[in-house]
């Protein structure tokens, strides 16, 4: 029975350290794409913020559902699948998954691209939106994960 719990426990903490990871990576993310904007930052800072290469600390998010499945297998009926909170939930996650995979990160490859080009105004406030809908999503993920206690 102990050993339950501390199994559970663990997977709560690894679920709530990516949720948190995710929002920083993405804050941080959106912050970088706003800055491509100001006029004060150098095309070197750009390069460093925006490195043309797939952003594999973006895709933390995806062990948010990992770890939470798991937590609903092995959690008491609180947090089984049939609970709507937690449909709910793995449902913005497909959304913001989605959101990121297929636009903000093709978005900051793009912003990428045009680093060293003078043309980032646009490709950045295309990241910056895109970003937005995700945090917005990851957002109402969040709070739907709250709300349930």
């Amino acid at each position: 029975m102990i050993g339950e719990q501390v199994g559970y426990d663990l997977l709560f903490t690894t679920h709530i350290l990516a949720a948190l990871a995710t929002i920083t990576i993405l804050v941080v993310l959106r912050a970088n794409a706003a800055s491509a904007l100001s006029s004060t930052t150098t095309e070197d800072d750009l390069r460093r913020r925006f490195p043309n290469r797939p952003n594999w600390a973006a895709r933390v998010i995806h062990v948010m559902p990992v770890s939470g499945l798991a937590m609903s297998f092995t959690g008491d009926a609180s947090v089984r699948l049939s609970q709507p909170w937690v449909g709910t939930g793995f449902a913005l996650y497909l959304a913001a998954a989605y959101w990121l995979e297929a636009r903000a990160l093709p978005a900051e490859r793009s912003l990428a691209t045009s680093v060293g080009t003078g043309n980032l105004s646009a490709p950045a406030r295309v990241l910056g939106r895109e970003l937005d809908v995700v945090l917005g999503l990851v957002a109402t993920t969040l709070l739907v994960m709250v709300v349930q206690f």
